[in-house]
């Protein structure tokens, strides 16, 4: 009997150690009984949708973690986690020393549907320690916090580069909430569809709410809203922006781009603004008690109940040199800018103020506050080019007879010719003057940048009288800034540059002057092939109807870069025979601009009343 009980354990053995011969055999394995081992020593860490948490090392990409916050709640200073393509439905809070987040591009998506009160999806927070943090090539959205909708910065030096930010809401900061211990570094970042909404919290600052010190280069903050103050930037603390675009934010109180608040330091340069709403005040920047100072940018198509443009307020301090401001529009006073309530101070140098919109002070509405003007062409804005006489300044052209400058020098009733805004060189847009400006030689350099609006400089001979002198205005003419750093060799056609359309019937001409004949003509809506341009690009050399010839900018749209084109040099002398051109009969042409578009024609201003006639040359 005792033989018979031990030989079922024997052959049960044997059983088992066959079928764990044949595992073998087909390469599986008995799983582990515990974990790996993390290593928090080691600095290269990776994240995919497909890893595991529990069963991989995290340390290399064939076994990596599953989530985020496994990764960087178990990583130590100085680790780099590497970020696979998907979708991480996860809040991270980050409080080591240093870490970087490095995604895979756009696609590489952090969002976490949940509510919190730091940081709707990353709070980056050491309590006893200050961070270095990067984060780059990632999508964040729809985070909802507090504070700081998407993201929530204190104690931290971060960095942020090709990084989109969408979605988010918060009481302050619907993309970010940066606290005064911190400093952040925006580079090629876009934020896009952030929210703030009234909460006991509120501030403002659809975009970001700054309360450090921040800069922000080559980047896009649009779509934003806050149900107070700041529709893309609320600005309490320090920031430096420059090749950015402000596009469609809203705020319901002030600056819809950016409001800028006591004791907020701005600092702004090749950068746009435009179609932002300001709501009470402040279309594209509201300066409101802060000091800012805008150089090399564009305000345009932005809408405010007061300073459409630009607001600058109680106790502000605002300086602004080679800028347009164009198209911008108020309810009730400064299409372009207003400045005062209370004692606010602006200085204003080479700036170009254009077809604004308000009924009382269309180009700048003064309602307290000192204020001086130097080098700034007014021109057709509606409302009236300043809402009243007896400014401080000199040296400007107005279109009307308002503003009455008291310094020396400023000429009024007078057209300055200036052109489409569109980019003519340089990182933002501007008005570029027709060859026939008034404009053009008659400026100051007393105060005055030493270059215009697009880099180029200032103080060449426009009018080739042999005195170079700065031109009024942001825009300086017969330079450009393709001219700074290249020698444009003369060369044969090449087709297919860009497309020039016709906005009004014209003609075609030999060269680059009204001086040469007219080699063919074209009716409105024409399009043409562009192959070159002359130096300052206000005339085009297209191929039209089977023949090189030379149409004025002024008539039409082109679809590219003027100032990618190549120069083309004139012929020397008008030769060509000419063909009938289109009759262009100036009397059609019933106001001042789209009368001065064409070289045939002049405007005549009535002597005793307000209006004008066009006549043939």
């Amino acid at each position: 009997m005792s033989a018979i009980r031990f030989a079922r354990p024997i052959k049960l053995v044997g059983i088992l150690l066959v079928l764990f011969l044949l595992a073998a055999a087909f390469g599986c394995s008995p799983a582990p009984a515990t974990p790996p081992s993390l290593d928090g020593n080691l600095s290269i860490w990776y994240v995919a949708t497909t890893g595991s948490d529990t069963l991989n090392t995290c340390h290399t990409a064939q076994s990596p973690c599953k989530t985020i916050y496994w990764a960087v709640s178990h990583a130590y200073n100085g680790a780099v986690i590497h970020i696979a393509d998907g979708v991480y439905s996860e809040h991270l809070w980050i409080s080591v020393k240093g870490i970087k987040l490095q995604g895979s591009g756009p696609n590489t998506i952090l969002e976490n549907t949940g509510s919190m009160t730091l940081g709707g999806v990353i709070r980056i927070e050491c309590p006893n320690c200050y961070s270095l943090v990067s984060i780059s090539d990632l999508t964040i959205r729809n985070g909802t916090a507090e504070y700081g909708g998407a993201i929530y910065a204190a104690d931290v030096e971060l960095t942020m580069k090709n990084v989109t930010i969408q979605n988010s809401t918060a009481g302050s900061g619907g993309g970010i909430f940066i606290t005064e211990t911190s400093t952040v570094k925006l580079d090629n970042v876009t934020i896009e569809g952030c929210t703030t909404t009234y909460t006991p919290a509120v501030d403002g600052g659809g975009g970001i709410y700054n309360r450090g010190t921040l800069t922000i280069t080559n980047s896009t903050l649009k779509n934003n809203t806050a149900a107070s103050s700041g529709g893309g930037l609320y600005n309490l603390g320090k920031v430096n922006i420059s090749a950015s675009l402000f596009e469609k934010n809203t705020a319901e109180n002030f600056g819809g781009g950016i409001f800028n608040y006591n004791p907020g330091d701005l600092t702004m340069t090749t950068s746009t603004l435009t179609k932002n709403d300001g709501g009470i005040a402040g279309g594209g920047l509201n300066n409101n008690g802060g000091k800012a100072n805008v150089s090399a940018s564009t305000f345009d198509n932005n809408t405010a109940g007061t300073g459409g443009g630009i607001m600058n307020m109680n106790y502000a301090l605002l300086s602004i040199a080679d800028v347009t401001i164009s198209g911008n529009t108020a309810d009730y006073g400064g299409g372009g800018i207003a400045n005062g309530s209370a004692d606010s101070t602006l200085y204003a140098a080479s700036l170009t103020i254009a077809y604004n919109k308000a009924p009382q002070g269309g180009g700048f509405y003064q309602m307290g506050g000192d204020h001086m003007f130097i080098n700034t062409i007014f021109a057709f804005n509606q409302g009236g080019d300043c809402n009243t006489v007896g400014l401080t300044g000199g040296i400007n052209i107005v279109s009307d007879s308002t503003c009455g400058f008291t310094g020396y020098g400023s000429r009024y009733n007078v057209d300055p010719m200036l052109l489409p805004l569109i980019g003519n060189g340089g990182p933002t847009e501007t008005h570029a003057l027709s060859p026939s400006s008034v404009a053009i030689d008659t400026g100051t350099n007393w105060l005055c940048p030493l270059t215009d609006q697009r880099g180029a400089p200032r103080g060449v001979d426009g009018n080739g009288d042999g005195v170079p002198r700065d031109d009024v205005g942001a825009f300086e003419f017969g330079t450009s800034v393709m001219s700074l750093t290249l020698d444009v060799p003369i060369v044969t056609a090449t087709p297919g540059r860009g497309i020039f359309t016709f906005q009004e019937p014209g003609n075609c001409r030999s060269g680059p002057n009204i001086v040469y004949p007219a080699l063919t003509s074209a009716p409105i809506g024409t399009a043409a092939l562009v192959e070159g341009r002359n130096m300052d690009g206000s005339w085009y050399r297209i191929q039209l109807n089977g023949i090189l010839c030379w149409v004025s900018a002024g008539i039409g749209l082109f679809d590219g870069d003027p100032f990618a084109l190549p120069i083309r040099e004139a012929p020397p002398t008008p030769t060509p025979t000419e063909v009938p051109p289109v009759t262009v009969v100036c009397s059609d042409y019933t106001n001042q601009s789209s009368c001065e578009a064409h070289p045939e024609c002049y405007w005549q201003p009535f002597a005793d009343v307000a209006g004008g006639t066009c006549r043939n040359k």
